[in-house]
């Protein structure tokens, strides 16, 4: 499976990947839920170095759990997903 490129604010890119430890899925799902603030340096320009998001330590179930969380977390965002659109089809005829 490929990286998933992590996009930031400023244009600043850094390209993640999982390994045999950590599903490259469950990896996305956990940066995006977690407060970056205090890894982020600059004030004109903040950006998240790369030394920086190498110093995040991460907290990783086994491998299979995380799997198991991933596919929970994607029917979700489906559903998500599906409801915004009725949303926006109902909000047309209102």
């Amino acid at each position: 499976m490929g990286g998933i490129e992590v996009r930031l604010r400023n244009h600043h890119a850094h390209i993640v990947q999982g390994n045999k430890l950590c599903d490259t899925r469950y990896l996305c799902y956990l940066l995006n839920s977690i407060d970056l603030s205090g890894y982020i340096t600059g004030s004109a320009q903040p950006k998240l170095s790369q030394s920086n998001l190498n110093a995040i330590t991460l907290f990783l179930p086994e491998i299979n759990v995380q799997r198991k969380i991933v596919e929970y977390l994607y029917m979700l965002d489906k559903k998500i997903t599906v409801n915004q659109l009725i949303n926006r089809n109902e909000s047309r005829y209102i």
